[in-house]
Order: structure tokens, then sequence, then C-alpha cells
């Protein structure tokens, strides 16, 4: 008789403890590195850092530069980056969201090896990817989740359309990959972001309080 309720407790005792251990896992704080160069789109930067911090997402901004010195974004806003990607680079941690802005930043992304390697690694762990405006073309030339589901600002959608399933939507999630398509789509990116990050349940708290309709 003792033996038979035994086994029941341990499975509900061993239950309990896989059901905290998520809960904890779940109520942790996540880390983005949100990447900046010269000349990034002053209003897809501000508007997901911004957003994910209401979330309570511990952002660090990253340049791509040598120096760590402010960065000027094509209408004139100045930002002065936390870190350096040379300093994450040779890192094995891995972060819960990797994502670019876009404007004339977008070039200088694609064209850097630290950060495709930054991405590769974190892609090949699943851990979120987003871009938004020209800056899914880093993606494309980094070699990241061909044929899947994609969007971007329109003068990049025939260079896409060779190696993804082009999509002309605001934004676009396909596993974990989230991309969108400029300036005017900035909120709707970020607080998908926060969706996939934290929760539904946050991101419709955000959009209430910030009026978004």
């Amino acid at each position: 008789m003792a033996s038979t309720m035994v086994q029941p407790l341990m499975m509900y005792v061993l239950l309990s403890c896989q059901w905290l251990k998520a809960l904890a896992a779940s109520s942790e704080p996540k880390n983005a590195l949100v990447f900046l160069a010269q000349g990034f789109e002053d209003i897809e930067f501000t508007v997901q850092v911004d957003v994910l911090r209401r979330a309570k997402v511990n952002v660090t901004v990253v340049s791509i530069e040598e120096q760590l010195t402010p960065l000027v974004g094509l209408t004139g806003t100045k930002i002065t980056p936390d870190a350096l990607l040379k300093d994450f680079v040779n890192s094995t941690r891995l972060y819960d969201l990797l994502s670019l802005p876009g404007g004339g930043a977008a070039k200088s992304f694609a064209e850097s090896e630290d950060l495709k390697k930054m991405f590769k690694a974190h892609n090949d762990k699943k851990k979120l990817i987003a871009a938004i405006c020209l800056s899914p073309v880093a993606f494309n030339t980094f070699g990241i989740n061909y044929k899947k589901r994609i969007t971007s600002w329109p003068s990049a959608e025939e260079r896409l359309s060779e190696n993804y399933e082009y999509r002309n939507e605001s934004v676009v999630v396909d596993g974990n990959m989230i991309t969108s398509r400029g300036p005017g789509t900035s909120f709707p990116f970020a607080f998908m972001l926060v969706e996939k990050l934290v929760s539904l349940r946050e991101r419709r708290r955000l959009e209430k309080m910030l009026l978004f309709t």
C-alpha cells in the first residue's frame, strides 16, 4: 500500500520541481543586443530600444565601429553606444535577441564578418534574430534561414526574393526570425519583439499604455 502511494508522490514532486524551474526561467529578465553603425535609421532604432526597455528587457546598444564614440542617424540623432562589437564576438554567451535597425547602417551590417559570426551562432541555437528596413539584406549575405518568409524596405525585395519567400507585410515572423519594412512599421516590429521575447500579455499591456491602435 505504502509503495503504491510513494510513486505518485515522487512523480508529483518531480513535476512540481520542473514547473517551478520553468516558471523561474520565464520570469528572468531577457537580454537583447541592438546593433548600431553610422547612418542608422533614427526611428527604427529608438522605437525598438524604447519599447523593449519598457518591457523590462535588458538592452545593450552595440556599435560595430572601431571606437566607442557617438553615432549619428540619418536625421541627426546622436547615440552613444554601450559597447563595441569586438568585445562580444569571441564570447560564448548567447543573448535572447539580436536586432538590426536599418538606414545607411544596413550596408555596414551586411559587410561585417564579426556580426555574421554572432548572428550565425545565435541562429544555430534558435535565438531570436531581427532586422528592419534594408537590414534583412544582412541575413541574405550571412546565409541565414534561406527559404524562410521575410520582408524589408521595398527596394530590397528583388535581392531577397532569390533566397527567401518574400512577403509585402508590415512584420513577418518565421521561426526565430523577425523582419519588418521601415520607419512606419517600427512600432508593430517592436511590439512583435516583445511578444516573442516576453509574452503576448506584455505586448498588449504596452500597446494599451502607449495608445497604439
